[in-house]
């Protein structure tokens, strides 16, 4: 029997009704489903919110390796494509099989002698400082750029279609094996995005920034430092239907 764990955004659930709503269909299709607890294996997560609750979703489970698959109760839900009214119809899907699981990239960073992961993206930034930060960026050792900016996005394809898209970076397929480099509000006219191979190792050197990893976890620090990001061994593994198609989630996300 498939055991399915639900992973649900209790402000945009507050009574829980969503998430009977999900176990009880899940059931009636012959699976065994319940919210999410601690120390339990599930064949799949359905994570069920917006992008915010996948992301802490893939975070959770990242070690485990556990496929994802979103439900969508927030606004954009490029992530988590599946509505609420969609939910019985693409359980019955998966569970006849009519899926593929997607491995995405997981940025690893190194800040302060610790590590971040992030899904979509890194970003460092100026944080409590009001004047431009001047960045250092370097690929696998080799000085690239000197950047006088609010700071530079480091993504992965996932990612694309996020702050660094908002921040002028290029649209990439998420099964490309690359990362993006955006500044963010550069004093230059030629600073644009970046795409690098997917095994480069970045390096940002900076006087003092903030360092966050999905928007989920923050780290500051204002004295001269350096963060060092690369693309994690580790994956996230994403649940998609098989008619899904990227490009139509990119037309129908952004031109609504």
């Amino acid at each position: 029997m498939t055991k399915i764990g639900v992973f649900i955004n209790q402000e945009k659930d507050t009574e829980g009704k969503i998430a009977e709503e999900i176990v009880s269909a899940a059931k009636k299709l012959g699976a065994d489903c319940s919210l999410v607890e601690k120390n339990q294996s599930y064949d799949f997560v359905i994570s069920v919110g917006g992008d915010g609750t996948f992301l802490g979703t893939a975070r959770k489970f990242m070690e485990s390796g556990t496929p994802i698959v979103g439900v969508n109760l927030g606004n954009l839900g490029y992530l988590t494509e599946i509505s609420k009214e969609q939910v019985h119809d693409a359980l019955a899907q998966i569970l006849a099989g009519n899926y593929t699981v997607e491995e995405r990239i997981l940025l690893e960073a190194e800040f302060l002698g610790q590590k971040m992961y992030a899904l979509n993206d890194i970003v460092v930034s100026r944080g409590i400082q009001t004047k431009l930060l001047e960045l250092n960026l370097f690929f696998d050792g080799k000085f690239v750029d000197r950047y006088r900016a609010d700071g530079l996005i480091l993504a992965t394809p996932t990612g694309s279609t996020a702050y660094s898209l908002s921040s002028g970076g290029p649209i990439a397929e998420p099964a490309l094996d690359v990362l993006l480099v955006t500044p963010i509000c550069a004093h230059s006219l030629y600073q644009r995005p970046i795409i690098v191979r997917g095994d480069t190792e970045i390096r940002v050197e900076t006087p003092g920034c903030m360092v966050v990893a999905d928007g989920q976890e923050l780290r500051e620090h204002y004295e001269e430092t350096s963060v060092i990001i690369r693309k994690s061994e580790k994956t996230i593994k994403l649940m998609k239907l098989k008619d899904h198609f990227f490009f139509d989630t990119v037309r129908k996300k952004f031109m609504k």
